[in-house]
């Protein structure tokens, strides 16, 4: 995962802070922009996720998750400017 303060944020080209916000998100614990290096981008939106976040911040399954099943999070959990489209 890459980190982005807001400053950096701030002064990124319109086309690489589009972006960062799309497949990325601000963190409301830490205030930064975070653009993930792996596969999360892929785990969608739910607001009966079938995974939840640990004290570690990890995420992990709240239930057991069935081959082929998708899996879910709320985003609203992490992201501070979450905004449901």
């Amino acid at each position: 995962e890459i980190l982005y303060s807001e400053k950096q944020f701030a002064d990124f080209s319109e086309e690489r802070k589009k972006f960062i916000s799309f497949w990325g998100w601000k963190d409301k614990a830490d205030g930064f922009y975070h653009l993930s290096l792996d596969d999360d981008r892929f785990i969608n939106h739910s607001f009966q996720p079938n995974t939840s976040f640990d004290k570690n911040g990890l995420m992990v399954a709240a239930k057991f998750i069935r081959h082929g099943e998708e899996i879910l999070c709320d985003y609203s959990e992490f992201e501070e400017e979450f905004r449901f489209a």
